[in-house]
């Protein structure tokens, strides 16, 4: 192999010399055309080969250099070209083209390491700073609180601290991700618990949950961010009482989980825009676009991500008379490995 590459630089480097002194040869010669008195074929063969050699000269040298001079500029600005498809192996300067290349291609490694680090360090610092928050401390002092509620017979303060330490206690629990929907309903009363004494009874809450769905797991935190935009997007505006619905059922394959309100509603351009973002499983930039609530966006995708493209959610809508979130998730008993 090495043979072979010598061999063709000896080749190259051979025409390349056969180029100039032809050039050189060809000056004498149209001298002696000249002296001849043969004005116009002296003058012809001169300025063939000035056309001859500058041709040569812009296609084997100055093009190879301004694409190189062009990627090392590139390099300077953050804009690497990796990868120069009009520079060609036979070129004299391709040996520079291929070591510049590999050069960028491991400052470019360098610096995506460098930035993981940098993210890696970030995290821990986050992970430092929530462990220095002793959830123990936590707990005691909401019981502490309920216990003074208790004793002075505050039975509103009592049941709210009540519910917002079982919240928080669901909340840092390390049972994994994976949680059966019983436990994730459950959360979600006392969410709603805490909501009721905030908005005074505002809303009703209804569960239509089949029985055979309690034990089916789901992602921890699933339903929470859909709650939270039932009651803030689609009844705190609504005048009087609403209702909010979670239906849950189950087909062979499918644990199907809807969650309904008879609030204000969703226009039907923005709805379109909306499951266009949830369908096409798009960014969170094009979410911002679609004017869309980004939890939503976030547990399309958290969906998505842990089950693949075929699950996910669905909006239905109509101003004035409620909106309704359809969670698709496959049946997953307990214990099940979901690959």
């Amino acid at each position: 192999m090495k043979e072979l590459k010598k061999r063709r630089m000896q080749i190259h480097l051979m025409i390349e010399m056969g180029v100039f002194t032809l050039f050189f040869l060809a000056a004498p010669f149209a001298v002696s055309v000249l002296w001849e008195g043969n004005r116009l074929e002296a003058g012809l063969i001169l300025v063939f080969c000035y056309l001859f050699f500058m041709f040569h000269f812009y296609k084997r040298i100055y093009l190879p250099v301004t694409t190189i001079e062009r990627a090392v500029h590139g390099m300077v600005q953050e804009k690497p070209e990796l990868e120069w498809l009009d520079m060609k192996k036979k070129s004299s300067l391709y040996p520079l083209y291929h070591d510049l290349n590999i050069l960028m291609q491991t400052l470019e490694e360098l610096v995506s390491k460098e930035a993981n680090a940098r993210l890696m360090k970030k995290q821990a610092e986050l992970d430092a700073l929530q462990s220095k928050i002793n959830p123990h401390f936590l707990y005691n002092t909401l019981e502490s609180i309920r216990g003074q509620a208790i004793v002075y017979g505050l039975n509103d303060i009592e049941v709210m601290t009540q519910a917002l330490s079982n919240l928080f206690r669901y909340s840092v629990s390390s049972e994994g991700n994976m949680v059966a929907l019983e436990k994730e309903l459950k959360n979600i009363n006392h969410y709603l618990m805490i909501q009721q004494y905030r908005f005074n009874n505002k809303f009703l809450y209804e569960n239509h949950v089949d029985e055979d769905t309690l034990g089916l797991q789901i992602p921890k935190l699933l339903l929470q961010p859909i709650i939270e935009n039932s009651v803030y997007h689609g009844l705190e505006t609504k005048v009087g009482k609403g209702t909010i619905a979670i239906h849950a059922y189950r087909t062979e394959k499918r644990l199907l989980i809807q969650i309904r309100d008879d609030g204000e509603g969703i226009p039907k351009e923005k709805l379109m825009a909306i499951n266009d973002v949830l369908n096409n499983g798009k960014s969170l930039e094009n979410a911002k676009k679609a004017e869309m609530n980004i939890g939503l966006a976030n547990v399309n995708e958290r969906i998505k991500l842990n089950f693949g493209q075929e699950f996910g959610l669905r909006v239905y809508s109509a101003q004035k008379v409620g909106t309704s979130v359809e969670f698709v998730l496959p049946c997953l008993e307990a214990k099940t490995d979901y690959r």
